[in-house]
């Protein structure tokens, strides 16, 4: 199972709201490349989060480790929330760290890597450092500044679900590289 941690945002379409974001991205891409994958977020408790759980149970994503939070709150996933998060969620393979660089996330997530021996895949934004203390074999990727047709997140949801799919992290991304069409291998 692929684990994306991180907070969708209502996007509004002329018809609907949908989930928009990194992480909502990400989820969607792995799903679709026919992965089990969970939603670890805060949402607000209102129709737009309402609207965001449809969307993304309609792609097939899980959210039941999604926590409801007042409209308007501010806060942000926390690391006792996630580490709850990833003790409840069984047969982890992957976990991605998207939306945040909180210190004690981070190492919330390196714990739940170490604990389920799932790999660990960081998303940073735009500009952003890597953390320090990540294991060795983290996958780290900078987002780009704005991603409005989601290609970077889908490139990022395909390799987690390589990964996911159990190729070693080289293969997973030549393998995304390839098949995402933009990219020829060179012999």
């Amino acid at each position: 199972m692929i684990v994306i941690v991180g907070n969708p945002v209502a996007r509004r379409t002329e018809t609907s709201v949908i989930a928009g974001g990194m992480a909502a991205g990400i989820a969607r891409a792995a799903s679709a490349a026919g992965r089990a994958t969970q939603l670890v977020a805060r949402i607000s408790d209102d129709r737009d989060g309402d609207a965001i759980l449809a969307d993304l149970a309609s792609a097939g994503v899980g959210h039941v480790a999604v926590l409801r939070q007042p409209p308007g709150a501010t806060d942000a996933l926390d690391a006792q929330d996630l580490a709850l998060a990833l003790r409840y969620l069984a047969d982890i393979a992957v976990i991605v760290l998207s939306d945040t660089d909180a210190a004690d996330v981070v190492a919330a997530a390196v714990d739940g890597t170490a604990w389920s021996a799932a790999a660990l895949v960081v998303v940073l934004a735009h500009g952003a450092t890597v953390p320090d203390d990540l294991p060795g074999d983290a996958t780290v990727m900078g987002a780009p500044s704005d991603d409005p047709d989601l290609a970077f997140a889908t490139l990022v949801g395909r390799y987690v679900a390589a990964l996911d799919a159990g190729l070693d992290p080289a293969s997973a991304f030549r393998d995304t590289l390839l098949t995402s069409g933009a990219w020829t291998a060179v012999d």
